[in-house]
């Protein structure tokens, strides 16, 4: 799959074309990066710098990595969803009703401290979210976009 997308913004000041199969692997390599690190909890942190002969303490949000992971798999999704096929579409299903149901629980778990309720909530739709992952991988290698094309009985 060799697709050009040009973007052209609104006074046009400039054009750039853009490989659409160039792009879907950078979100996978997005998706695997944020996918081989230690997941863990969002949280602050003060580091100290040197302005002007002052010594300052920024305070730096150092994100939930379980919470890059899911937004970089919802991202591939949302680049996939001109290729999505039957076959994804009948095990999203499935994957949907997963999501639905984790969201009928936060209900019974409101009794939870935040911190603890994210660390539940997250860590349960890192896991749903791999499994779409992975379907959105048997559907790019089912549409060829790989360059290599495997048994259908696999996926």
């Amino acid at each position: 799959m060799k697709k050009d997308i040009e973007f052209i913004d609104e006074n046009e000041r400039f054009s750039q074309k853009i490989d659409y199969s160039q792009e879907l692997m950078n979100q996978i390599d997005k998706v695997r990066l944020s996918g081989s690190v230690e997941f863990r909890g969002g949280y602050w942190e003060n580091r100290e710098k040197m302005i002007g002969g002052s010594l300052i303490t920024e305070k730096i949000y150092i994100p939930d990595t379980r919470q890059v992971y899911i937004g970089a798999v919802d991202q591939l999704y949302d680049l996939l969803i001109p290729f999505l096929d039957k076959k994804f579409n009948e095990a999203n299903e499935d994957i949907e009703k997963q999501i639905k149901e984790l969201n009928n629980q936060r209900e019974k778990k409101k009794d939870l401290s935040e911190s603890k309720f994210n660390v539940w909530y997250y860590s349960e739709l890192r896991i749903i979210k791999r499994w779409q992952y992975r379907q959105l991988i048997f559907l790019m290698s089912r549409l060829g976009m790989f360059g290599i094309k495997k048994s259908e009985e696999i996926y």
